[in-house]
């Protein structure tokens, strides 16, 4: 079995006087499925909204035959959407969620037969909103949390 492990670091900082820093850690594990021929369908999303303070972090997982490449579609449109269309996530994250998920499935269901488990999380100061497609687990971990329970109902 090949495991990949990445951790991702980043920073944001706001452009005021006061300068806030938010510190994030995203790492994400990988596993091909046992089989050393076969191409990696996992990829990784991470996109800092410095001026926004916020980001997006995602994970697209690919099943079945070439699902390599909708994997890439996922990630490359997300990274795309997200650039493109920042006044929808800051107006209304859920919907652009739906949207984001809506779009990018219109697209895979032109070419392909295969697909991806997809799990999204925008963060925008101190709110989340995550969103998954497929049976992949995300796992929210703090070292000082700054949610509540309640918070993520």
């Amino acid at each position: 079995m090949s495991i990949n492990q990445v951790e991702s670091v980043f920073q944001l900082e706001q452009k005021e006087e006061k300068k806030k820093t938010l510190n994030f850690k995203f790492g994400h594990d990988t596993d091909i499925g046992g089989a050393k021929h076969k191409p990696n369908q996992d990829r990784k999303i991470l996109v800092p909204f410095v001026e926004h303070d916020g980001c997006l972090i995602g994970m697209a997982d690919g099943h079945g035959t070439r699902s390599e490449e909708v994997a890439d579609l996922c990630e490359k449109m997300m990274i795309e959407m997200t650039e493109t269309k920042m006044d929808r996530i800051l107006i209304n994250p859920v919907e652009f969620l739906e949207f984001a998920f809506d779009h990018i499935h219109s697209e895979i269901i032109k070419t392909y037969t295969c697909g991806t488990t997809f799990s999204l999380i925008i963060i925008l100061g101190k709110k989340m909103w995550i969103a998954n497609v497929g049976d992949s687990t995300g796992i929210l971990c703090a070292k000082h949390p700054i949610f509540k329970n309640s918070d993520l109902a």
